[in-house]
């Protein structure tokens, strides 16, 4: 098995992001709905810039749109990761805005 990927959040300076990037990360399927119990609000803006962050260390996360639960979420360590199957948009506004946060 594969080691854990890094969670690429700090713990007190986004500790939000930081907590769903470990959901994410336990390998375990999460619905929205979960991910909102857990951390209190959070937004899908959020919620792309955690996939984004986790996608550029080349991080499979799978998505499955639920009727029920929302959008569920798991990552993948057994399927390799190719650009095609990204989520989130690299060259988005908010892609672009985050890059600029964190160039500061």
């Amino acid at each position: 098995m594969m080691k854990k990927p890094v969670n690429p959040f700090d713990k007190n300076r986004e500790p939000k992001r930081h907590d769903v990037a470990e959901l994410i990360l336990e390998g375990k399927t999460i619905a929205w709905s979960e991910i909102c119990s857990a951390v209190g609000h959070f937004s899908p803006r959020s919620m792309g810039y955690v996939l984004r962050a986790l996608e550029d260390q080349k991080i499979t996360v799978l998505r499955l749109r639920d009727p029920e639960f929302g959008t569920l979420y798991r990552y993948d360590s057994v399927t390799e990761y190719e650009d095609r199957f990204r989520l989130s948009k690299p060259n988005g506004p908010d892609a672009k805005r985050q890059k600029a946060d964190n160039s500061k």
